[in-house]
């Protein structure tokens, strides 16, 4: 992936998720009330990671030092 800011060619990783998902929540925003809940302020990054460890695909740019999350909504 070409990063955004600098068209640098990016790095592909993940952000793993072992006890919940991964999830973007608003500032401000509420936590799930369960690990198994997802935030109404906001969407899950990732299946939830009921029998094994699940992983968000994501980008890091060491020119900017960013990383971009392509998202992928699960609900």
């Amino acid at each position: 992936m070409e990063c955004p800011y600098c068209n640098k060619e990016m790095e592909e990783g993940f952000i793993p998720a072992s006890r919940m998902r991964n999830q973007w929540i608003k500032k401000g925003g509420k936590m799930p009330s369960t690990v198994f809940g997802t935030s109404k302020d906001g969407f899950a990054l990732s299946e939830m990671p009921v029998w094994k460890t699940k992983k968000t695909i994501s980008y890091y740019c060491y020119n900017c030092n960013i990383v971009i999350i392509p998202v992928k909504k699960f609900n």
